[in-house]
């Protein structure tokens, strides 16, 4: 169950630094044929716009689940339902790791139902590898909106594990489409941990967001860059209740400059068996 938990100190990390690959070590402990997991949660959030007093509301309800034959592969599925700005969507995704020694290779497709608040399809690809300790990372991700946006990002990362410390550090560059934009993004995080008791992270990412808005609300997409500075601090526990079962708690705040604030918070309930 050791790999397993691993697995699940790696979905913090994802939350707290982006980060979407890892590659797990191999541990010495008597394993299951089969670990499998379950999540379940949801989120509240608000966006506080600026030069005004308008708010807006935002939230999901989510369901995970992984199975993993250590040292061999991992099934991930996810779907979860998001309502912002009036609209809502159905959200689906699904993901494949294959670990080779102290390599892994994920490939992982998702989507929403809704045309303004979700993607039509986002396809990822991660290679990562293990070495003195440190899990180096690359991936490559191709985005397609329901109208005319797209972008692919590229994105590098390492990890290293340590004594009571998981520590990470990233950075993804994106390309939108049409107008050639980029949207550079760093990140750093820190994790203290008890095994399998409590992991209390922290995480700070920044960076700019450009991108041309396409839509038939925009008939000279060539005059309608949007284009902004912001960064995003987050607070992340994971405590275990018992060997197997444990809660998830989230914390993000988000600052568009000029533009707005972003407040959420996640709370999930996961099984591991």
């Amino acid at each position: 169950m050791r790999s397993q938990n691993r697995a699940a100190v790696v979905v913090l990390l994802v939350a707290l630094t982006g980060s979407a690959t890892v590659a797990f070590g191999q541990d010495s402990l008597p394993r299951n044929d089969v670990d499998q997991a379950f999540e379940l949660g949801a989120s509240l959030g608000r966006y506080d716009f600026d030069n005004s007093d308008d708010t807006s509301g935002f939230n999901t309800q989510f369901a995970r689940y992984s199975r993993t034959r250590p040292g061999r592969d991992t099934w991930r599925t996810d779907v979860g339902r998001q309502g912002r700005f009036d609209e809502s969507s159905l959200d689906l995704g699904a993901s494949y790791t294959r670990y080779l020694g102290a390599t892994s290779l994920t490939a992982g497709l998702s989507g929403g139902t809704n045309k303004l608040i979700s993607n039509q399809y986002r396809f990822d690809l991660g290679v990562a590898h293990s070495i003195a300790g440190f899990i180096a990372r690359a991936g490559y991700m191709r985005a397609q909106s329901h109208g005319d946006n797209s972008s692919d990002g590229w994105s590098l990362g390492v990890t290293r594990w340590l004594p009571h410390w998981i520590l990470s550090a990233g950075y993804r560059l994106d390309f939108g489409h049409p107008g050639d934009t980029q949207s550079p993004t760093y990140n750093l995080g820190a994790t203290y941990y008890i095994w399998r008791k409590t992991y209390l992270g922290a995480g700070v990412s920044w960076g700019g967001v450009s991108y041309q808005l396409v839509g038939p609300a925009t008939p000279l997409p060539s005059q309608v860059l949007v284009d902004y500075d912001s960064w995003t601090v987050n607070l992340a526990l994971t405590q275990y209740l018992s060997g197997s079962t444990g809660l998830n708690f989230r914390y993000d705040h988000s600052r568009a400059k000029d533009i707005w604030n972003i407040d959420g918070f996640t709370l999930s309930y996961f099984r591991e068996w």
